[in-house]
């Protein structure tokens, strides 16, 4: 066979395709999501399925000294989120709750502040269950910003749908 690590102008490499990364297979899915309509949600399932947890996560400190300077971990988290809330949107358009949640979840896991997600989370609870579902995803949602999020708390436009969803709910909270 050919050589996984080779030696150029004295620095080391990894021959191309020589090492396969769970990045590279989500990438792919991603991409057949893109380019294959009628299998789109299985493809970004495909996607989130490789997910298991934050990128790099329990990497020891000074590790990877790159990845200080890089912004892949972020872009990786990101790309899981809008992901998660594709999938979850298919589910929603269909009538499957349970999977549209799971989807959301799996997002929230990486980015628990995500505004976005969380407002697809409310809005997800205020189509398929009562009051009581929306004030849960409402408290969970404070809570992760509080503790992941801004230190100005929730931005106006999740307020704001919070109001809408909610009626009263902000004000008997504060």
């Amino acid at each position: 066979g050919q050589p996984v690590l080779t030696a150029v102008a004295g620095v080391w490499q990894l021959a191309p395709g020589a090492v396969r990364l769970d990045w590279d297979d989500f990438r792919e899915a991603l991409n057949r999501a893109g380019h294959d309509g009628k299998q789109r949600e299985s493809h970004l399932r495909a996607a989130l399925d490789l997910v298991r947890g934050l990128a790099f996560a329990g990497v020891p400190s000074g590790r990877y000294g790159w990845l200080e300077g890089s912004s892949i971990s972020t872009d990786v988290a990101l790309a899981v989120a809008l992901t998660a809330q594709a999938r979850a949107e298919l589910a929603a358009g269909r009538g499957d709750e349970a999977t549209a949640r799971g989807a959301l979840e799996r997002g929230l896991t990486l980015l628990p502040a995500s505004e976005e997600l969380w407002r697809s989370a409310l809005r997800l609870a205020a189509a398929f269950g009562e009051r009581e579902d929306v004030e849960s995803v409402a408290d969970d949602m404070y809570a992760a910003i509080a503790q992941h999020g801004s230190p100005v708390g929730a931005s106006a436009t999740t307020d704001t749908l919070v109001d809408e969803l909610l009626p009263g709910y902000r004000t008997a909270a504060a």
